[in-house]
């Protein structure tokens, strides 16, 4: 290599170095350490011993790189462990770079409204001291804030919200798990996760509103606790988990939810009585799968038909037709009380006193249908009525005037005999009378005494009730009809 040539590599060699680093006199030793690191592809993990603070004015400048004065490798600002001081205003900016803020703390307000990430947007373990602002903010990849904490709480103002992710929309996953906290109300209103919403151990303090929102993944939000109201109406998931989800504020709303799948296994409900709201909701599969284990929510809910006939339908879909058929006299009984609240006032007139009596005779007797079965009890009552009507004292031979033995009359030792004898007598009557198609002989052998008429007019009704209620009893019973 002659001179000339070795003499151009070294000119070439200081333009360089120039480049690489340029002058900086107006960086702090922080925001030095943090762009070191970001030009070598390293992530900027701030050691205890360190002084951390870095400006909002800095973390901008980070996320835009306007004219890509930043050389940024594999797209990638990672920054641990750092002290942002003053508040965040990135409204309407693209973002290009994958953005990792993990371990930090905010101080200030943080507000990216209408800001489009192009990738992914990561806060793991940071912890907000005031509000983050999300709203109508575009990612698409994935947005991660597990175990964070967001403090912000207005004493003045519950309602008052910390976190709010109004009309985000996600490309991936959201996950907000692993013991993440709101201090202060959550608001999720008509967001769109194209992946999965993970919210595992998730403690909402105040409020959390998903209204509207939209999650084309699974939902899991199992071992949640929610200290305030919980507000799910008008979303729709494909499955939701709420498995062993703690509900302890005054109401959950699942009004006009639209869910494929949902797990409410061992959920604790607010302490109310109708403190869950189900208007609208609809669903194809419920967990527990079962009706017993549903009493809970039953017991903590407002009553609403849609939700029970879907439910009936859920259940006799699978095969579980008795389930279903306790659904649905559940439903009949509590249709019952809605629409007669006392006999005396709120029962709409005689019309309606009517159809309450005819409600309640059907539940009994039938069980609205569902319990035809029921009708063989009740035939057994109706034969022991039919025993104490017939009995041989109160009837009188077809063919002779009045029946009284004459070696028992007069005689008192005899009379517990002649009542036992008269009971027995009237029992094989009513059996006879109330039996279809068998035949015993006793009907045509005794009537009632001319002096009981009640007891002549009943005997039509008696048959009449033991025609009908013996072969529906049967037939249910067996199984021919169900």
């Amino acid at each position: 290599m002659n001179k000339l040539t070795f003499a151009a590599c070294l000119l070439v060699s200081a333009i360089t170095v120039v480049t690489a680093e340029p002058a900086r006199p107006n960086e702090t030793a922080p925001e030095a350490y943090v762009l070191d690191k970001l030009r070598n592809g390293e992530p900027a993990d701030f050691p205890k011993d360190m002084a951390k603070e870095l400006s909002s004015q800095f973390i901008m400048k980070l996320m835009t790189n306007p004219d890509q004065e930043i050389d940024i490798h594999q797209h990638l600002i990672m920054i641990n462990n750092a002290v942002i001081k003053g508040d965040i205003q990135l409204l309407n900016e693209e973002v290009p770079n994958n953005i990792a803020l993990t371990n930090c703390v905010f101080e200030n307000d943080v507000n990216f409204t209408q800001t489009h990430f192009i990738r992914s947007l990561v806060f793991t373990g940071s912890t907000f001291e005031k509000k983050l602002d999300l709203e109508n903010v575009i990612i698409d990849y994935s947005f991660t804030i597990d175990t964070c904490q967001f403090k912000y709480k207005n004493p003045a103002d519950p309602d008052d919200v910390a976190a709010y992710f109004g009309n985000v929309r996600v490309g991936r996953d959201l996950s907000m798990q692993a013991g993440a906290e709101f201090d202060g109300a959550a608001d999720f209103t008509q967001s769109n996760v194209a992946g999965k919403l993970l919210g595992e151990a998730t403690k909402f303090h105040s409020g959390a509103e998903f209204d509207s929102m939209t999650v084309a993944g699974e939902a899991i939000l199992r071992d949640a606790q929610f200290n305030g109201d919980a507000g799910f109406g008008k979303t729709h998931f494909s499955n939701l988990f709420l498995s062993n989800a703690d509900f302890k504020g005054p109401v959950i709303d699942f009004r006009m939810m639209q869910v494929d799948n949902i797990f409410l296994d061992d959920v604790s409900y607010p302490p109310n009585a109708a403190g869950v709201l189900l208007q609208g909701m609809t669903f194809r599969s419920m967990s527990p799968a079962s009706w017993e284990r549903l009493q809970n929510l039953r017991n903590h809910s407002e009553y609403d038909s849609e939700f029970y006939t879907s439910l009936e339908t859920l259940f006799r879909s699978h095969g579980r037709t008795n389930e279903a058929d306790r659904i649905f006299m559940e439903m009949q009984k509590h249709n019952r009380r809605e629409n007669c609240r006392s006999l005396l006032h709120q029962c709409g007139g005689l019309t309606g006193r009517v159809r309450w009596i005819g409600s309640l005779l059907e539940d009994y007797l039938t069980g609205y249908g569902r319990r035809l079965e029921n009708l063989l009890l009740w035939s057994i009552g109706f034969v022991l009525l039919g025993t104490l009507v017939f009995r041989r004292s109160a009837m009188k031979p077809q063919d002779e005037p009045a029946y009284q033995p004459e070696h028992l009359t007069g005689l008192r030792f005899w009379r517990p005999r002649r009542w036992l004898n008269g009971l027995a007598g009237g029992f094989w009557y009513s059996l006879d009378l109330f039996l279809p198609i068998i035949e015993l002989g006793e009907r045509d052998k005794w009537t009632p005494k001319d002096n009981r008429r009640w007891a002549l007019r009943y005997r039509r009704v008696h048959a009449i009730i033991g025609h009908l209620f013996v072969p529906i009893g049967l037939a249910a019973w067996t199984g021919i009809i169900k």
